[in-house]
Order: structure tokens, then C-alpha cells, then sequence
């Protein structure tokens, strides 16, 4: 159930820039209910402290949107830690590949090369304050919630299917 809604929030944030509290706020509640149930005081309490950094983060940067950090929130509260910061990792890296492959194909390797590689690249990537000041508009911002349900599905595939396999 989890997969399936974090793919519908990342197909819905692809198509329109916005993830729907209707999919996070019930993913959060079931999350924090499973968790009580287990009686995993300390996931609940890392989902806490990881959802309060994020919004943080977001609030400084301007570079995540409330339903960015909902999601991960909810994911901090359906998965292990240990999981749930290696697909953070990795959409993270899909996030930043996708930037630069969208600002390359908008204005050529030439000028994404010589003026944005070097410090805008990154602030994209990141979603900082400031992209008008490097020739970055909202339009060429990457919704992570997309690359979130890529690293997820990623992520779940080599860990759960290859890795069994190695066993």
C-alpha cells in the first residue's frame, strides 16, 4: 500500500507540481498508528525529528514544498530508518541527474557547461532560494516527490529481489 501511494504522489507531483494531502496526511496517520501498535516509540520519535528537520530545511531553502515534507515524513514512519534515508539518497542523485539532463536539453552544453554546472546546477538540484539570480526559473524544477517514488521503487527492486537472490 505504501509503494502504491508514494508512486501515485510522485505520477501526481510529475503531472502537477503538487502532492495531495488526501494521499500524505492518511500515509502519515496509518504510519504513526502502525508504529503505536508496535509499541516503536523510537520510529515514531525519528519521524518526528526527521519531519521537523525537513520542514527546516524547506522553510530555509524554499527548495521542498509542505507535501514533500509530509511524504517523507510518512515514509519515515512505514520504514526503517536505515531504509528510508538510503532512498532519500537516491532520489536525492536521481533529482540532481535529472536537473542537469533538463538544463543541458533547455540550453545546450555550451552555456550549461561555462555558467550553471559550476554553482546553479546544484541550487537546482537543492531547490535553494536565489535560481533567478543564476538563470533558473520555477519551470525547471524537478519534483522530488517523482524521483522519490523512482528511488523507492529502485530501491525496494535491488534490495528485496536482487539481494535475496544472494542469499
Amino acid at each position: 500500500m505504501f509503494v502504491l501511494a508514494v508512486i501515485a504522489c510522485g505520477v501526481i507531483d510529475y503531472k502537477k507540481y503538487i502532492i495531495p494531502n488526501a494521499i500524505t496526511i492518511p500515509l502519515i496517520v496509518t504510519g504513526l498508528m502502525l508504529q503505536i501498535y508496535q509499541q516503536n516509540w523510537i520510529s515514531i520519535l525519528f519521524a518526528l525529528v526527521a519531519g521537523t528537520i525537513t520542514l527546516m530545511l524547506a522553510a530555509i531553502t524554499g527548495g521542498m514544498g509542505g507535501g514533500d515534507v509530509k511524504l517523507i515524513t510518512a515514509f519515515f514512519l512505514w520504514a526503517p530508518p536505515v531504509d528510508t534515508l538510503n532512498i532519500i539518497i537516491i532520489s536525492s542523485i536521481i533529482g540532481i541527474i535529472w536537473g542537469v539532463v533538463k538544463k543541458i536539453r533547455a540550453v545546450g552544453w555550451e552555456k550549461t557547461r561555462d555558467g550553471y554546472i559550476s554553482k546553479a546546477i546544484l541550487w537546482q538540484a537543492m531547490g535553494l532560494k536565489g535560481l533567478e539570480n543564476h538563470g533558473l526559473m520555477r519551470h525547471d524544477m524537478v519534483p522530488f516527490a517523482t524521483c522519490m517514488a523512482l528511488g523507492v521503487v529502485f530501491y525496494y527492486m535491488y534490495v528485496y529481489m536482487v539481494w535475496q537472490h544472494l542469499k
